[in-house]
């Protein structure tokens, strides 16, 4: 078995975020959400879900409780945005092939997707 692409981030130490297809499975299951929907919030629960999911990986015991304090303690403790967060977490959703790459705005006028393209 192959592993997956991921995006490094400083979390508590140096972390692989990655995800795969039965990752955002398991995310609608958890949330009873489209993956879509999840994506158009930026609220703390959706990027706390998404963090959680993404590391599982690397730590089977990992949950949103963790997930939380990896935030408010690695992140926005070390004085860091949730919107960078969110971004970065969006690099290891197209790394994984889940979402398609931003396409680049050709006008300033045109307003482009306002949300990422789930890969199908």
């Amino acid at each position: 078995m192959s592993e997956a692409p991921y995006v490094n981030i400083e979390l508590d130490g140096k972390k692989k975020l990655r995800y795969r297809h039965n990752d955002i499975a398991d995310i609608e299951v958890f949330t009873n959400k489209d993956f879509r929907e999840l994506l158009q919030t930026t609220q703390f629960q959706g990027i706390r879900v998404l963090l959680s999911f993404g590391l599982r990986w690397l730590d089977p015991k990992m949950n949103l409780s963790k997930a939380g304090d990896l935030i408010q303690d690695h992140w926005i403790g070390q004085g860091k945005t949730l919107d960078e967060l969110a971004d970065v977490i969006e690099s290891a959703l197209v790394a994984g092939g889940v979402l398609k790459p931003k396409k680049p705005k050709v006008d300033e006028a045109d307003e482009g997707n306002a949300s990422p393209e789930v890969a199908t």
